[in-house]
């Protein structure tokens, strides 16, 4: 299973070791954490009715989105992160079919087919996610491993009794496991290039997913 950061990545966050905290234990975070991280950068789109000739010769579309981005968390773009379909019956669902694709240009928003629909064909759609520019996917990498270690300190930390510290928990007992969400958001908005309200996420509770 792909994944946008490792273990090592969280580890090294909360200081903990692979003894302390192993890879099974820190994968389960990650992967909440993914699901999040790919919300908060990028936008979803259901049927999106791609333009183009459908003439039984031409075989590329183009979405009405740019910048088609990684959905499987691989760090790629590529045809696997879209799926395509044509519809005999523009509004009947129940005439779609997947359509493979051969290559995409995510930048540009374009795909092409690995054929041309025929013109009995009334339109051609596609799923996939966009993001608002370039996603820097060093960037994403951190900003993951800061979520999950954040996921993993109010789980695995946190909750245990507060006599008990050693190591990198006395750190994480001291409040200071915050600034993992902090950082997050930080990285998400250098991502997504926007501004947001100073403080919008200081209050932990309010993220999504978190326990």
């Amino acid at each position: 299973m792909s994944r946008l950061c490792s273990p090592n990545d969280v580890r090294n966050k909360l200081g903990l070791s692979v003894t302390e905290a192993p890879d099974e234990s820190v994968n389960e975070y990650i992967d909440n954490a993914q699901i999040y991280v790919r919300s908060d950068i990028s936008v979803y789109v259901f049927d999106d009715v791609l333009s183009g000739n459908i003439d039984g010769s031409n075989t590329t579309f183009t979405c009405n989105n740019k910048f088609i981005t990684d959905r499987n968390f691989d760090k790629t773009i590529n045809v696997s992160d879209i799926d395509v379909f044509s519809w005999t019956d523009s509004d009947d669902p129940a005439t779609k079919s997947s359509i493979a694709v051969s290559t995409i240009y995510p930048e540009y928003g374009k795909v092409v087919l690995n054929s041309a629909p025929s013109t009995s064909i009334e339109q051609v759609t596609a799923n996939y996610y966009y993001s608002y520019g370039p996603v820097d996917f060093d960037i994403v990498k951190d900003a993951c491993a800061n979520l999950a270690a954040y996921y993993y300190a109010q789980r695995e930390i946190l909750l245990m009794p507060k006599q008990w510290m050693h190591g990198a928990y006395r750190f994480m007992k001291s409040g200071e496991y915050k600034d993992l969400l902090v950082n997050y958001y930080n990285k998400i908005e250098k991502i997504n290039s926007v501004e947001s309200e100073r403080g919008e996420h200081d209050d932990p509770t309010l993220i999504r997913g978190a326990p």
